[in-house]
């Protein structure tokens, strides 16, 4: 429950009402968010992030490398159902090699993050 202070006046035959923006809860935007892809022991991993939400959901971290004129491949996924949180994705080096990777959040309730910044690895 929240609270509202508000002042009634009247001036003149005219009644005024001030509310104080102190007192207006702005809710929180849910929001699902990529890092950029970074390499640890012949591994890319991704981090995904989901804030701002009140709901239970599983979010999803999808990597791919970026192959040029070509379907970008799905390296590597990971999962977990929480309301707010990380997960990490991970996938081997050598099934695409040295190339750009980038990483997406996704939930199954339809919530897409934009892709993350490209980064070279491997």
């Amino acid at each position: 429950m929240s609270w509202m202070a508000v002042l009634g006046l009247t001036v003149g035959g005219v009644a005024l009402t001030v509310t104080p923006a102190w007192s207006a809860a702005e809710p929180l935007a849910c929001e699902v968010s990529a890092n950029a892809p970074y390499e640890d022991f012949s591994f890319v991993h991704g981090v995904v992030n989901r804030s701002g939400c009140g709901d239970n959901v599983d979010l999803q971290s999808w990597l791919f490398a970026d192959i040029s004129f070509w379907p970008d491949p799905q390296i590597g996924y990971g999962s977990a159902r929480l309301v707010n949180g990380s997960v990490n994705g991970a996938g081997p080096c050598d099934r695409e090699g040295h190339a750009n990777y980038y990483n997406q959040a996704r939930t199954d309730t339809g919530q897409t993050s934009p892709e993350s910044q490209r980064r070279l690895l491997c």
